[in-house]
């Protein structure tokens, strides 16, 4: 019985140290804590870009006027690429082109004149942050400036000196809606007689 009890105890020594010999080798084998790898965490700030109008341009005005860009977030080291579109009075209707014009203007400004029949010009900018990223961000900013014309509600050449009916030619104008504040085409029709305007019911 002695012997049994002391077999006992000097088995605890051994089962303590068995013990700790476990735990040495669950920490040395345990998994390492993850890679940083920005997966939990928000993504940097994008760019924010916005065209600023010539402060010496007056209203509805001919001339030749820079614009500017405003850009924030990013790496504070840009590339730009500028693009506009012109609209005019022509033949008695307000003509604009299908698309832009790639102007290949690198820097921060664009300057633009514009002409004594231009209705409204559209600016475009496309900015990218210059960095080491493989994606670098980019984005885009865009104003419009009216024109000497802009409003213009055509002309009254073509009109029937005999005064038979309303003439068929389309006109149209770029109105901006009171309601919503978007822009569309109104089209409308010259009397040939007085040569005011006339719009659909």
């Amino acid at each position: 019985m002695r012997l049994q009890h002391i077999t006992l105890l000097a088995g605890l020594p051994v089962l303590a140290f068995s013990y700790a010999c476990n735990d040495e080798i669950a920490a040395s084998i345990s998994p390492p804590p993850p890679s940083f790898q920005w997966e939990y965490l928000s993504a940097p700030p994008a760019l924010s870009v916005t065209i600023v109008g010539d402060p010496n341009q007056p209203n509805n005005s001919a001339g030749t006027f820079t614009y500017t860009t405003d850009v924030s977030g990013g790496s504070g080291s840009y590339t730009y690429r500028w693009y506009w579109r012109g609209c005019n009075m022509n033949n008695g209707a307000e003509w604009c082109p299908n698309g832009y014009f790639e102007s290949y203007e690198t820097g921060s400004s664009f300057t633009y004149t514009i002409g004594a029949a231009d209705t409204r010009i559209e600016f475009a900018v496309q900015v990218q942050e210059v960095s080491g990223a493989d994606t670098p961000a980019t984005a885009k900013g865009y104003l419009w400036t009216a024109g000497p014309m802009f409003g213009a509600e055509g002309s009254t050449e073509g009109s029937n000196p005999f005064c038979t009916g309303l003439t068929s030619y389309p006109l149209s104008r770029h109105v901006q809606d009171p309601n919503t504040g978007q822009w569309f085409w109104l089209n409308y029709r010259r009397n040939q007689c007085a040569g005011s305007p006339e719009y659909p019911a």
